[in-house]
């Protein structure tokens, strides 16, 4: 059974989500095998604020507007599922925090196209070749800016994306990226990032552990709050 784990963590970490790798690699057990109903409604609203994103910033500069931000929302909110929700006060909730906060940044005035527009960067890593998304990178006066939209995100996660997106823009394109913004549409902040190189060994070191941790298994939590849970759900299936 471990094996069988392993095998899908590593397939996880190779199609492009060390995003969802990044704070703990147990917590993709955890969320799948405890808390399923919260993990889908999460991974299916994040996939509707990439598609919306994904789309906005293809219309022609002059298209996109507010009004047309809000024809998106409209358009991709149908695909998020109602009943996955633990009750209807719940779904409205988040549905008018993420459009409150997609109109309010999806409504900056962009002056030419995008760099990037999810567009994949690889390096080999991980005893693969590994990669990551960059949702959205604009020119800016000496390099670029890269933009993400999240449903939510904590400091670790997003100094983690930071360090990563350091590394592959490094290793890929020879350049940092001059900002990183993060943007958290549940509560409306947004954070930034201003990489610099040594910013590169930390996000390698990263990749590393990411390697490490594949390896060892279930080994190497150290003071996760989730550890207990990670050793119950390997005990109530048998795992060795």
């Amino acid at each position: 059974m471990m094996n069988e784990n392993k095998h899908i963590v590593e397939k996880l970490v190779m199609q492009d989500h060390l995003e969802s790798f990044i704070k703990c690699p147990y917590q993709v057990y955890y969320f799948q095998l405890l808390h399923e109903k919260e993990r889908m409604w999460r991974q299916n609203i994040q996939a509707v604020i990439n598609s919306i994103v994904h789309t906005y910033y293809e219309l022609r500069l002059e298209d996109q507007t507010k009004l047309s931000a809000l024809k998106l929302i409209n358009q991709y909110w149908h695909q998020v599922r109602f009943d996955i929700f633990r009750s209807g006060e719940e779904y409205y909730m988040v549905l008018a925090k993420i459009t409150d906060h997609l109109l309010q940044f999806l409504s900056t005035k962009s002056k030419q196209p995008p760099l990037f527009l999810y567009e994949k960067l690889y390096i080999k890593g991980l005893e693969s070749q590994a990669s990551i998304t960059i949702e959205l990178a604009e020119w800016s006066a000496t390099s670029f800016s890269v933009k993400k939209f999240l449903l939510e995100a904590d400091q670790q996660l997003m100094e983690r994306y930071s360090q990563l997106v350091s590394v592959f823009s490094y290793e890929t394109l020879g350049i940092l990226p001059e900002k990183i913004e993060i943007v958290s549409l549940l509560d409306g902040r947004i954070t930034a990032f201003y990489p610099i190189e040594q910013d590169i060994p930390k996000g390698v070191q990263y990749l590393e552990f990411i390697k490490q941790l594949i390896n060892e298994n279930n080994q190497g939590c150290f003071e996760c709050p989730l550890t207990k849970q990670c050793k119950d759900i390997f005990k109530d299936q048998n795992v060795h």
